[in-house]
């Protein structure tokens, strides 16, 4: 008797090369295609409706975002400075208003002639040395303070007293 061997029968299914689903991933790539395309056009939109000196404006304030110069004797840690200084006076008698004085002013219970804006200028000045030396020497007899003593950088400007605080080893101030 002979033996019948089994046929085996093998189907292989092709597969269909291109199309089909390539994922999610281009959905984003788009996105971010389309994105930066709406700001080109917002920025030729702008350049097309500013006048050169508003222009020049824009790109200083991208320069250095502080609308003020400023004195300090430390260098900034960026390339224009750490910028973002406040342009309101700073009030020094705290809630009274700097133009009625604080009650530790000297010149508060003085009788004198109406001073000039010069002799306002010198005597707002005045104040703001003494403010600033103030800050200073109370910030170097802090023992908490001591360790961030050269990030804290004070210096007058005809705005008032700035205080800024910058970051030396180019971290973040906060956490995320």
């Amino acid at each position: 008797m002979t033996e019948t061997k089994p046929t085996v029968i093998v189907r292989r299914v092709k597969k269909v090369q291109g199309g089909g689903h390539h994922g999610g991933s281009w959905k984003v790539a788009y996105a971010d295609f389309v994105t930066a395309m709406m700001a080109f056009f917002l920025v030729l939109w702008l350049m097309a409706a500013t006048t050169k000196p508003e222009r020049a404006a824009i790109s200083e304030y991208f320069r250095n975002p502080s609308p003020l110069s400023g004195t300090s004797s430390t260098p900034a840690p960026g390339m224009a400075g750490p910028g973002g200084a406040s342009t309101s006076m700073i009030k020094l008698g705290g809630a009274t208003d700097v133009s009625r004085g604080n009650s530790n002013d000297p010149f508060q219970n003085q009788q004198e002639a109406v001073p000039t804006p010069v002799q306002e200028r010198e005597r707002d000045r005045q104040r703001l040395e003494a403010l600033k030396q103030e800050l200073q020497e109370a910030i170097s007899k802090s023992q908490a303070l001591e360790p961030f003593k050269d990030q804290l950088l004070l210096d007058i400007t005809p705005e008032g007293l700035r205080i800024q605080i910058v970051d030396k080893q180019n971290r973040p101030m906060f956490d995320l």
